[in-house]
């Protein structure tokens, strides 16, 4: 009798399977990491375009938006409009994929207005968004 120990190609074929088993979960888990990267790419490229445009209304100031001269500002709606799609604006920028709606409202506040900024982006075919909000103060 033989007494040399080696592994029987049983064996082998069972490691071999547990193998590819831990491979094919691993591969698996790229996509869902690289989504959620780019997720996390996209809300920091949301926050830094909001930061942008909230920093032009607080530029602005309180009597420029309310006189009525402020470009591309839609003033005086508490709610999102119905034809909201018509009133979203292109960011001047190299990326072309966000875009913006901005809406002023009065607050029971006297010399307040809060400003509601959402910003627009494509994730997987789905249009994704995020709110950003704001109050700008009338100094008198």
């Amino acid at each position: 009798m033989n007494n040399k120990k080696a592994f029987t190609l049983l064996e082998i074929l069972i490691a071999l399977a547990i193998l590819m088993i831990g491979v094919a979960s691993v591969v698996n888990m790229f996509p869902i990491g690289l989504h959620a990267a780019k997720r996390a790419a996209d809300f920091s490229s949301a926050g830094i375009l909001a930061q942008e445009k909230m920093a032009e209304v607080m530029y602005l100031g309180y009597d420029h938006i309310y006189s009525g001269t402020a470009p591309l500002i839609h003033p005086a709606i508490d709610q999102i409009p119905d034809n909201m799609e018509t009133t979203k604006q292109q960011f001047s920028s190299p990326d072309d994929q966000y875009r913006w709606h901005l809406d002023l409202a009065d607050t029971t506040t006297t010399n307040l207005a809060k400003a509601t900024l959402w910003i627009y982006w494509n994730d997987r075919g789905e249009e994704t968004n995020d709110t950003f909000i704001t109050y700008i103060a009338k100094y008198d």
